[in-house]
């Protein structure tokens, strides 16, 4: 009378003889004398079972490395837009554009990133504007201290650093800080024959009649004293210093936000991009 066939080998029962093979050292005849079976099966099943466990534990470190790459590129982005905020720039439209801000937005969708970041963008744009309207009022206040009637020939050059000196100063009082000091940047050195190199630190370096030097000093300091004293009076620069308070308090909670992705390397959520 014929043997009868065995059932096929269910898949839990060859990953216990593999572990039976490799945890408990019981060989495969003793296996196959347990359970009943051909030691042929046993081995075969066992092998199965090793490569199952193989590929199942290759495909486990793939997803892992993909999902590590995943949690680092939304790392890096934050740490983009981090890097931006803190530089007072306005978003830039290649991080618009870049797919990762969507993924990103789709892991946290209810963070208060996205609605800062709208305000900032739209802050940034406000401050643009306000800063050329006060360079165009600086210069035209410049133009009427005939700052340029002094030196015709370099008057172009005068000007431009002046207007730039100004404008920094103003910029520098609306953020908060003390700005300049003219005395310590306004520099005279003496050359030959009543001329002399002035230099008013970055914005400007002229070869002009020493007293000439003299007299330029003097209406820029008369002129950012001037300026300086009717700031409450002036319109732009008070829009300009709440401007600076609310892009400090943005980029304040924004930075704190993006500081948590970053540092905590795991990114809640799901978005299409993950590998999961």
């Amino acid at each position: 009378m014929p043997r009868a066939k065995k059932p096929s080998v269910r898949p839990e029962r060859r990953r216990d003889w593999l572990r039976r093979y490799e945890v408990d050292e019981e060989s495969p005849p003793k296996i196959a004398k347990k359970d009943i079976y051909d030691v042929r099966t046993v081995r075969k099943q066992i092998k199965i079972a090793r490569h199952e466990r193989d590929v199942r534990e290759a495909k486990l470190m793939v997803l892992r490395d993909a999902m590590e790459n995943h949690y680092r590129d939304l790392c890096k982005f934050a740490d983009q837009l981090h890097s931006g905020i803190t530089m007072g720039k306005p978003i830039s439209q290649t991080l618009k554009d870049n797919p990762l801000r969507s993924a990103l937005k789709q892991h946290i969708p209810r963070s208060p990133i996205w609605g800062n970041i709208d305000k900032w963008d739209s802050n940034t744009q406000k401050l643009h504007g306000l800063n050329t309207v006060m360079r165009e009022t600086i210069k035209q206040k410049l133009q009427e201290a005939k700052l340029a009637n002094i030196i015709p020939d370099q008057s172009e050059k005068v000007m431009s650093g002046a207007v730039d000196y100004v404008s920094s100063q103003v910029d520098d009082w609306a953020k908060g800080n003390t700005g300049l000091d003219i005395d310590a940047i306004f520099k005279i050195k003496a050359l030959e024959q009543g001329i002399c190199e002035a230099e008013l630190g970055a914005f400007f370096t002229i070869r002009i009649p020493l007293g000439v030097a003299q007299l330029i000093k003097e209406i820029l300091m008369n002129f950012e004293s001037g300026i300086h004293q009717s700031l409450d009076n002036w319109e732009e620069y008070n829009q300009l210093n709440d401007l600076y308070s609310e892009l400090k308090k943005l980029r304040h909670d924004m930075q704190e936000e993006l500081e948590t992705i970053s540092l905590r390397r795991v990114v809640l959520g799901q978005c299409k991009y993950c590998p999961l």
